[in-house]
């Protein structure tokens, strides 16, 4: 059930009990509840529709940033290239740590980059950073 929904069934619900408590007072307790319970879906909805666009809005902000560490993240061409241009292997490492690595480790991506002349001291410092 959505937030809106939610609103809506809540403030229906203590809409019309207080509505049929105030309409007691005066003699008319099921117009009371009735009018109650009107205006209290309607407080309701947008109670609940202001929580599910913040909601939203929160979900969208997380994934952009999301998004952009994931831009930020040493690929393994990142690697490849930092190597080749004779960044030592504990800059590199230190790189990786802080801006994050996506590289995912499997034989074939250990092989490739060892073809590429990264050093076995990297390749094993990256798997366990991995780790």
């Amino acid at each position: 059930m959505s937030p809106t929904d939610q609103g809506a069934l809540t403030g229906a619900g203590l809409g019309a009990a207080t509505g049929a408590i105030i309409g007691d007072a005066s003699g008319n307790s099921a117009e009371g509840a009735l009018l109650g319970a009107a205006i209290g879906t309607v407080a309701g909805v947008a109670v609940g529709h202001k929580e599910e666009v913040q909601m939203e809005r929160d979900a969208a902000i997380m994934a952009a940033r999301e998004s952009e560490l994931r831009r930020r993240e040493i690929t393994m061409s990142d690697v490849v290239n930092m190597s080749r241009q004779g960044l030592k292997d504990d800059t590199i490492l230190l790189a990786a740590q802080t801006r994050g690595c996506q590289i995912d480790m499997n034989p074939n991506n250990m092989i490739y980059l060892k073809e590429q002349g990264v050093s076995e001291p990297l390749i094993k410092q990256l798997i366990e950073y991995g780790n």
